[in-house]
């Protein structure tokens, strides 16, 4: 339900219900381990709750979240620059609202085509094969660093353009989006799409030039097609070398931890490794309740368009608001026992990739990816447990969910 201008002929306003802070929320360090307690008090409580300390307002339910990235005219994406200087603000996919988005969007979706991603997939499955070959002869592998990063790198890299001579001239840096409290800290901290750091500048440099190398000899891939944007097709400055680099770490991103994600949970759930290993028609459906029980982006920031009155809270304009996308993937409302990993579920509500204007165009290539990575390790893997009775880290970002480490004891297939 799109919210109501927030006029009071309409409704009397009420004060907004203070975020729950027991159990411990997701970005604190006592409540960052495991929220799914935290999402399940929320989701039986307000519709639309403030957060005092930091100024911010969620929604969870399903139907909220929906609404919440659907709405471009009531929750801007675009609008989150206001929050940088404005030195640094450059035209990102991710800081632009329609109309303007969709032209810009338009570029990137042309490498991120369904044929040219299939079109990998010989490419995707040799280089499981040979990671997960190469890990049987030690026995043992750790999931996220011999498995799901170079995997996610090296298709990423493909997609974009990098020629593999160029592979070492740069690092992937993954920018923090929601860093965890502090005690001397205690509000949370959201990335609005500032300047990059220093490290990241060189990838940035890099693609500028291999950018100018693709305007005198154009190729089939990402670089390309960006290299032919108009300079002056968008309102404000386009850095086409930012441009990329966002791309090359929000792809990688996604995919690592879904990949990490996928045999972390599986192997916390041998139950349902079984059931894969028995009936591989079920791999699909692995990767999909993967998205929905630990979703690699977990929220997004906007800031309201306008002022809004949404269940009978007044919002104010350029106010910042979450929506929590693993709320909305345990809502019971929409999931039947939410809290359970289950591989034969068929629920294709989940919004891990989002939801809109912006729903995650390299939703496509992760699937894959992954999907490609599970069938290769059924193919080859036989048994495998975790190497490691403690639980699994996830990582220091409260709006990205991922394991750390993923360490697996491995024998080959028989």
């Amino acid at each position: 339900m799109s919210p109501e201008p927030a006029n009071p002929s309409i409704a009397s306003p009420v004060r907004a219900p203070t975020i729950p802070l027991d159990p411990p929320p997701p970005w604190t360090t006592a409540g960052h381990s495991d929220p799914r307690p935290w999402f399940t008090r929320a989701l039986s409580g307000p519709r639309v709750v403030h957060d005092p300390v930091a100024d911010v307002w969620h929604v969870f339910r399903h139907e909220d979240v929906r609404a919440f990235y659907r709405e471009t005219d009531d929750w801007s994406t675009a609008r989150r620059l206001e929050r940088i200087p404005p030195e640094e603000r450059v035209v990102r996919l991710l800081t632009t609202d329609p109309p303007a988005h969709a032209p810009l969007r338009r570029f990137f979706a042309h490498a991120y085509r369904p044929r040219r991603i299939e079109a990998m997939v010989p490419r995707m499955r040799t280089v499981c094969a040979r990671l997960i070959d190469e890990a049987l002869g030690r026995g043992q592998i750790e999931v996220v660093s011999g498995l799901a990063a170079p995997l996610a790198a090296t298709m990423i890299r493909e997609l974009i353009g990098v020629p593999e001579a160029d592979e070492g001239r740069f690092r992937v840096l993954h920018a923090t989006l929601g860093r965890l409290a502090t005690p001397d800290s205690p509000r949370m901290s959201l990335y609005m799409g500032g300047s990059q750091a220093e490290d990241q500048r060189a990838a940035s440099a890099y693609f500028e030039e291999l950018v100018a190398r693709r305007r005198v000899e154009p190729k089939d891939d990402m670089v390309s097609d960006l290299a032919r944007i108009p300079a002056d097709e968008f309102e404000g400055r386009v850095d086409v070398g930012a441009l990329l680099n966002e791309q090359l770490g929000a792809g990688q991103n996604t995919t690592v931890h879904l990949v990490g994600n996928l045999l972390g949970l599986l192997h916390q759930h041998p139950d349902q490794l079984r059931r894969v290993r028995n009936e591989p028609s079920l791999v699909e459906g692995a990767v999909e309740e993967t998205l929905r029980f630990a979703a690699p982006l977990q929220a997004r920031p906007r800031l309201s368009a306008r002022p809004l009155l949404l269940h009978g809270v007044a919002i104010p304009d350029g106010a910042t608001g979450l929506g929590w996308i693993q709320a909305a993937n345990l809502d019971p409302r929409v999931f039947p026992e939410p809290e359970r990993f289950d591989v034969t579920r068929r629920s294709p509500h989940h919004l891990a990739f989002g939801h809109g204007e912006h729903f995650c165009l390299g939703a496509w290539l992760a699937r894959r990816a992954a999907r490609i990575a599970l069938e290769t390790w059924l193919a080859r893997v036989g048994d495998s447990v975790l190497e490691t009775e403690e639980p699994l880290a996830p990582v220091a970002d409260f709006l990205v969910r991922g394991y750390q480490r993923v360490p697996i004891l491995i024998q080959r297939r028989r």
